[in-house]
């Protein structure tokens, strides 16, 4: 009710008006999800609560933050709250009410009372009102002159005072609830033999156990594990004296039963052969014991009454007579118990009674004991879902015997009972008042068991408790809330101050708190499961009344000196007081922040905190992409060539260099259409090129390389330039057709503004042949008229291309002009009987009449439509690599019948303006320009880098110093059996070392940095993004550890993550415009390449968008999912190779049915439906942007321009006999045009670029790896200098010291100690440490707590790990065998691996050397090393499936692998950060290991099973016995089971065992 009369003050959003908060305070979880779900149902108020499990402590200001922008009344459990206002995480101005639950709890060092001496440090006006609620003010026994006082310190504590109702706390006959009746049940002391005789033989077995051990030895030294293993055994004797004299022999029976599992895991499971031994006495003495109770059971011939206790005898009776006593059938009782082990056993002994007693058989029985610390049995502690489902079972009255502890007297919401019985008396005021308001029901019976000789003194309790109650009904009315000052003056009783980090601050650490932030630092600290991260403390007893702590800190902390406390009065002030000094001094060395909690994220200064967008997938990952402009290169985006202004001219060289026509032109006709001619086209621009390395095309002939060379300056009039621009239009879009709608040709507008034209020579020299290009542009406008006769004229057939005149002109062929067949003539005989001669097939099938039937026939060849030819035809472009057989050869081609010739006859034809000569060389611009504009941006990219980073040449020397651009393939062709194969393999070229080290890398290297493998080419970013990935790592690493020198590991891995993660990574590279550089997609000159001289029209893409879903609206449900290209038509209206006559527009248009029902390619599997395409062409009258934009809505694997466009009618037409088996597809190997890449599906393609945020980052890695490579390391920490990420200082990195200069003094001893021996392990490294505290340092683990001289290896290992990542990654990247990027990552993580590194370091015996104090980890260890040896070391070493099981039970110790790596820095360090040093040192450890996986590369298990059965593993996860366990199902055909120290590895061997079965039961077919 008080929470919705306040409610006004707290609806509104915090920190603003009326957005202030409730918080209801709890003591237990159960109290906090019972309160919440209440206030829920009664409020409309935004309700939640917060409990541990939810990992709340885990939280930091800005999560808080949230909850309090979110929630209005948060229900919590104390300790909490006052964590939160410590921390500063709230401020009490921000709070309006805060309720006390159980308020009486308000004493000593309860959180209650800790955040009421947080109301000092604010003014009156800024406090919240108090709600203190509890149904009993004392806990103790208190006498009656004491009451007074203790109610005055209550409420002095909550500055509140103390108000009792009749109504609601008197037990004297109020109207509220119901009183019960009150009984004390005497019960006699009875002699028993039996059970004296049991008990004489528990205290014999009591003083046999006083010679087991406190202490375990490992290492030769003793370490004490908490009382352990004597104290176990202890509690567990006092268990069974506690079971015997409450419950008797039948009770102690049941709890040895329940003892006996327990017990014999101890003794067989145990940590360490101590607590083995303790568990087989344990387990000796239980089952004697055992044996003794059962005899005497089984002679007892009263159903085992006279084997319980009286007290349990009379219970039962007392339950006999529930039923005639309340007059109920089934009434409630519970029966309240002091001990949880008490609980259990009489709630054993009820229920056997139950069974065999007629008068009890309507109970059903159970019991609640909780869960916490203590020593009890484990089946004495119960969950928080398990006793929660007890109390539901309660409330429903399917259990209503209940037997408890103390766990249920408060707070838990039971239902009303008839009976409460008190099985041991109640110890205080409290409890006897709160398990007594239990008995609620009408009518009901309270009812207390005493044992003869404490009754009376049970009778005077209670008579004080009854006075008591009636002394807080007489005082606590209408009394006087204390002053401020009253509250302050007596919650300041602290001795010790709090220390807050500002004087201002609300945060502060105190006395109260200081214990548990200590606690939380230590927990954060890296560990492993060997090791525990606590503090030590030890108190010295000065005098009587004098103490002092002295605290130490773990290994991994940054403080290795102990920490003291003040001399104070209790040792409880003086263990606070050395807590509370080490807060501070951790403060003081940025171990805390200012909030005073663990720092965990490390951000280095350089790099920026990122907000991440979630829903698109985090910043820098692979899921987030973005659009970026596409960038041109300077020379080209500006330089347009005006009239009368001088202007460059580039011509455009090109040289064979591998000849493979003879395969690749399979009717030998490529060199008869070779015409000698000395034009070649050229490039017109006002700007200057940057000298270029010439770079490879792969045309049909062969490997041409093209060189880019200035030829002259010229000056254009205003005819000239207009003349090159309407010719350069006429080539990109008539010739080429990479024009599309939504591009339009301006050249003053685009992007994109250098020009072609075409250039000659003479005897002169070379000149613009303007005279050509005006005759192109002329003839592209005079009509066509059909010649009637026709009369043949061979001058006007050669070095033509030539497209049929009685076709549909839609998509219509252009083909070149091989020879003119003068043996064949229209009425040669047809290949096929269905026509006698060529004559009557045209006729007959077209309606087409030749009239010159002398006239020679064509043979023809189609023109190339493949526009990219960056990369060979039989390039895969899906993968990025060449489709290459076993024996370095590929077939591209089946077998050609070389008689097979496609005809065609001269009458039929249109002939074209350019000739073919020219025609081939303008197949080659797309390509030219592309990479011409790529390798001036990778050439800016150079100077930039050169220019800011001070290493290599801005300017270059004459002559250009720079290799050409090589994909360093060897092409050679081979004839076999009359198949044409070629063979394509990686040359190992030698690199231009001195160059590269005086000029840097050239450009070509930087434009494969820039060229993701995505876009198909001959090269991609992988190679050298493995090595700079590897450098990276390396390099910030030995710069955090040399310049963080009081980093823990944990520290260093998350700060190094920071710099090198992805997101950060992204961030650099887009302030360098590195995305803009990237080629993400596959080059596809018709979908994705702005032409020079077109822009992108926005306007008339939007209106193609609207046509494209008009036309796709129109399309049959039926239609076939597949995605050809479309090329660029004509339009027929405005023909520019001739404009049509009337009677040709008839002719097209009668023939248009009988040409759209062309059969597309039979041999082309993409086209499934032919008749449904036939039915669309027939039905889209439609200019080419629908049928662009149409096709790329469907579905599917795209085709080939030439095998969409090419019909079976078709080849009958120019083919003969098997000729239509002979067509050949240009684009052969070139994969999907379209759908290789989502960047060709944007409407945008042409000037956007979509990049995902981490090929952005790979991309930098990968110049790393590429200026690592070529220039040195020097190179690459300069770069990375100038992508801040910073890896050096200007003065050389200090390497830190393993030991301070003033230990090694002073404790010289001590260290000759622990180093003792190392000198073999030299030996056997061959490696002499100048300073032998590194090699400490890497064998100490955090366990070994003794040696105070060096920190443990975690902080060598975080080194070596790196260092050895890079100086193996480096090794496999320079073996001359060049392994593909693929392999080198499967290499890379088969040899780096804890695995390996931990059987290599059994191999070498590091494990002998190890310093640890762990017990399981020398378990571990044994049982790893016994077998290796059994093994002969194989374990690491192969991935061999007929490895025995027991090599997946056994766990490998993580500290083997640890230390291998911890050495390896150690000697870095030690040899003055010599990375040589240990490579010289760690290489013959590998060397084997390295030759045999590098001939046969292992990939995970995983992932070949994943491989196998892709869609049939289900992976479960869970722990078991304290170990991680994955079950592995494989296709129902097995079921497997992993276990291992982590997720990981149990899942690795859980793989291992599937494959091994599979293989064995032939479930599987392994290639």
């Amino acid at each position: 009710m008080l929470i919705r009369y306040l409610a006004h003050g707290i609806r509104g959003e915090f920190q603003q008006k009326n957005g202030k908060r409730t918080f209801f305070l709890v003591n237990t979880v159960n109290l906090a999800i019972q309160q919440c779900n209440y206030l829920k149902e009664h409020t409309d108020l935004k309700v939640k609560y917060y409990i541990g499990s939810l990992n709340v402590d885990l939280w930091d200001k800005e999560k808080w933050g949230d909850e309090l922008m979110e929630n209005e009344v948060f229900v919590m459990t104390a300790q909490i709250m006052s964590d939160m206002l410590a921390h500063g995480f709230i401020k009490l101005c921000d709070i309006n009410l805060i309720i006390f639950d159980e308020c009486h709890s308000a004493r000593g060092n309860h959180p209650f009372r800790i955040i009421m001496k947080h109301f000092s440090d604010y003014p009156k006006d800024d406090h919240p009102r108090i709600l203190g609620l509890s149904a009993c003010l004392l806990n103790g026994k208190s006498k009656k002159h004491q009451l007074m006082n203790e109610i005055r310190d209550l409420e002095l504590t909550l500055h509140a005072c103390v108000e009792t109702s009749l109504d609601l706390i008197s037990t004297s006959g109020a109207n509220y609830h119901v009183t019960p009746d009150e009984y004390l049940e005497r019960i006699p002391t009875i002699a028993d033999d039996n059970v004296t005789l049991i008990n004489n033989f528990l205290v014999k077995s009591h003083k046999s156990i006083e010679v087991l051990p406190e202490t375990v030895v490992i290492n030769d030294v003793d370490i004490e594990i908490e009382g352990r293993p004597k104290r176990l055994a202890e509690a567990h004797i006092r268990d069974c004296f506690a079971a015997l004299s409450t419950l008797g022999i039948l009770g102690l029976a049941f709890i040895l039963k329940k003892l006996e599992t327990e017990i014999q895991d101890l003794s067989i499971f145990g940590s360490n052969i101590e607590m083995r031994n303790t568990g087989e006495v344990l387990r000796q003495i239980f089952h004697e014991c055992f044996l003794r109770c059962k005899d005497i059971l089984s002679a007892d011939d009263s159903g085992y009454m006279n084997c319980v206790s009286p007290k349990v005898q009379k219970l039962i009776k007392l339950l006999s007579k529930t039923k005639e006593l309340f007059e109920c059938e089934n009434p409630t009782v519970i029966i309240f118990v002091e001990r949880r082990i008490t609980a259990v056993g009489l709630s054993c002994v009820l229920n056997n009674f139950i069974n065999s007693v007629p008068s009890l058989q309507n109970f059903k029985c159970c019991h609640i004991t909780g869960h916490g610390p203590g020593t009890d049995i484990k089946a004495a502690q119960q969950s928080a879902k398990k006793q929660e489902e007890i109390l539901q079972l309660f409330r429903e009255n399917k259990i209503n015997l209940l037997v408890a502890t103390n766990v249920i007297e408060e707070g838990i919401d039971i239902p009303k009972c008839n009976l409460v019985v008190r099985f041991d008396s109640p110890s205080d005021y409290r409890s006897y008042i709160q398990s007594k308001g239990r008995a609620r029901a009408d009518p009901s019976a309270y009812i207390i068991f005493c044992e003869s000789d404490m009754f009376e003194n049970l009778c005077r309790d209670i008579s004080s408790y009854k006075e008591t109650e009636k002394t807080i009904l007489n005082i606590c009315s209408s009394r006087e809330i204390p002053s401020i000052n009253e509250s302050e003056l007596a919650l300041n009783d602290d001795l010790i101050k709090p220390y807050k980090p500002f004087p201002d601050s609300p945060t502060q650490i105190n006395v109260h708190n200081a214990i548990s932030l200590i606690n939380r630092y230590c927990g954060k600290l890296p560990s492993d499961s060997y090791s525990s991260m606590v503090a030590k403390c030890t108190i010295s007893t000065l005098t009587s009344e004098s103490f002092r702590a002295e605290l130490q800190l773990p290994m991994s902390s940054p403080i290795r000196t102990p920490i003291f406390s003040d001399v104070l009065p209790s040792k409880r002030l003086a263990k606070a007081s050395a807590a509370l000094n080490a807060c501070i001094e951790l403060h003081k060395l940025g171990e805390l922040n200012d909030n005073l909690l663990p720092i965990t994220n490390i951000l280095p200064n350089n790099v920026e905190e990122v907000s991440d967008v979630i829903e698109k997938g985090p910043t820098g990952s692979k899921k987030r992409r973005r659009t970026y402009d596409k960038l041109i290169s300077n020379e080209f985006s500006s330089g347009l060539p005006i009239a009368n202004v001088e202007c460059n001219v580039y011509k455009i060289i090109t040289t064979l260099r591998k000849d493979l026509s003879e395969v690749f032109d399979h009717k030998r006709l490529f060199a008869t259409m070779c015409h000698n001619t000395t034009r070649k086209f050229c490039l017109l621009t006002r700007n200057s090129f940057q000298r270029i390395p010439s770079f490879p095309i792969y045309t049909r002939r062969g490997e041409d390389y093209i060189r880019i060379e200035f030829d002259k300056k010229v000056v254009l009039s205003h005819d000239e330039v207009n003349t090159i621009f309407a010719f350069h239009e006429y080539l990109f879009d008539r010739v080429l057709r990479t024009k599309t709608t939504t591009l339009s040709f301006d050249a003053h507008n685009s992007s994109n503004q250098v020009i072609v034209g075409i250039l000659d020579s003479d005897d002169d020299g070379n000149f613009l042949d303007f005279e050509e290009m005006n005759s192109v542009l002329t003839k592209s406008r005079v009509p066509y008229i059909k010649p009637h006769p026709f009369k043949f004229n061979p001058d006007d057939y050669k070095d033509t291309v030539v497209s049929p005149n009685y076709r549909n002109q839609e998509n219509n062929p252009r083909l070149y002009v091989a020879v003119i067949r003068n043996d064949l003539n229209p009425m040669s005989s047809f290949p096929k009987s269905i026509y006698e001669t060529y004559y009557d097939y045209y006729k007959q099938k077209y309606g087409v009449e030749i009239t010159n039937l002398k006239q020679p026939l064509l043979e023809v060849d189609y023109v190339n439509t493949r526009l990219n030819m960056l990369t060979p035809r039989y390039f895969n472009k899906k993968c990025g690599t060449t489709t290459i057989t076993e024996d370095g050869k590929l077939k591209v081609g089946r077998k050609f019948d070389p008689d097979s010739r496609q005809l065609f006859v001269p009458e039929l034809s249109i002939i074209w303006p350019l000739t073919s000569s020219l025609w081939k060389k303008a197949a080659n611009l797309p390509s030219i320009l592309h990479r011409l504009d790529s390798l001036l941006l990778a050439e800016d990219f150079r100077k930039d880098v050169a220019r800011n980073t001070g290493f290599g040449c801005i300017d270059l020397p004459k002559p250009y110093p720079f290799p050409d651009l090589d994909f360093n393939w060897e092409l050679y062709s081979s004839k076999d059996s009359g198949n044409n194969e070629v063979a394509l393999q990686r040359q190992n070229t030698k690199h231009f070392v001195d160059v590269y080290k005086t000029y840097g890398p050239s450009p070509c290297d930087f434009l494969q940095c820039l060229t993701l493998a995505n876009a198909s080419d001959g090269f991609n970013l992988e190679r050298f993004e493995t090595i700079g990935d590897s450098f990276l790592k390396c390099s910030v690493s030995i710069y955090l550890f040399c310049n963080h020198d009081r980093f823990d590991e944990g520290k260093l891995t998350r700060a190094r993550s920071n710099v090198v993660s992805n997101r950060n990574l992204y961030k650099q590279g887009v302030k360098k415009n590195i995305p803009q550089r990237l080629h993400s997609s596959l080059f596809d000159p018709f979908n994705n390449w702005l032409p020079p001289g077109f822009y992108f029209n926005c306007e008339q893409k939007e209106k193609s968008t609207d046509e494209e879903n008009e036309s796709v609206q129109t399309l049959p449900e039926s239609e076939p999912k597949v995605t050809p290209r479309i090329e660029k038509t004509p339009d027929w209206n405005d023909l520019q190779i001739g404009v049509w006559s009337n009677d040709m527009l008839k002719s097209t248009s009668s023939n248009k049915t009988t040409s759209s029902t062309y059969n597309p390619m039979k041999t082309n599997p993409a086209i499934s439906n032919q008749q449904t395409l036939e039915l669309w062409a027939q039905n889209n009258q439609q200019t080419d942007t629908v049928w662009e934009s149409s096709a790329k809505k469907f579905n599917g694997s795209s085709i080939s321009s030439e095998v969409f466009n090419i019909s079976e009618a078709m080849m009958e037409d120019f083919m003969a006999g098997e000729a239509a088996a002979d067509f050949e597809d240009e684009s052969i190997g070139d994969g999907d045009h379209e759908n290789s890449s989502l960047m060709s599906k944007l409407p945008s393609r042409y000037v956007k670029e979509f990049v995902g945020d981490k090929s952005v980052a790979d991309c930098v890695e990968a110049i790393i790896g590429c200026i690592l490579t070529r220039c040195g390391e020097a190179a690459a920490k300069k770069f990375m200098t100038w992508f801040n990420i910073t890896v050096e200082d200007s003065s050389p990195l200090k390497i830190p010291k393993s030991i301070p200069d003033d230990i090694v003094k002073s404790r010289a001893v001590d260290i000759d100690h622990f180093t003792s021996g190392f000198d073999r392990f030299e030996s056997i490294i061959s490696y002499h440490f100048n300073d032998i505290g590194y090699l400490l340092q890497a064998f100490t683990h955090s366990s070994f707590c003794y040696n105070r001289l060096t920190d443990c290896y975690q902080r060598l290992e975080f080194l070596g790990d790196a260092i050895l990542d890079y100086l193996i990654t480096r090794h496999l990247f320079n073996d001359e065998r060049e392994f593909s990027p693929g392999s080198l990552t499967d290499l890379r993580s088969a040899l780096v691996n804890n695995t390996l590194f931990a059987s290599l370091a059994v191999r070498h015996q590091f494990h002998r050397f190890l310093k640890h104090a762990s017990p399981l980890l020398e378990k571990h260890l044994t049982e790893f090393v016994q077998l290796q040896s059994r093994v002969d070391h194989l374990i690491g070493f192969s991935d061999d499936l007929s490895t025995e099981d027991e090599s997946e039970d056994v766990a490998i110790p993580k500290p083997l692998g640890d230390v291998f790596e911890s050495v390896a820095g150690a000697i870095f360090l030690d040899s003055g950060m010599d990375i040589e040093a240990v490579w010289k040192t760690y290489y013959p450890f590998m060397k084997d290991i390295i030759d045999i996986y590098s001939q046969n590369i292992p990939i995970s298990p995983i992932r070949e099973l994943q491989e196998l059965e892709p869609e049939h593993l289900t992976w479960e996860n869970f722990i078991s016995d304290g170990k991680h366990c994955c079950k592995l199902s494989v296709s129902k055909s097995c079921c497997v089971l992993g276990m291992g120290q982590t997720y990981k590895s149990a899942k690795i061997m859980a793989a291992r065992k599937a494959l091994r079965k599979l293989k064995n039961e032939s479930c599987l077919k392994f290639s």
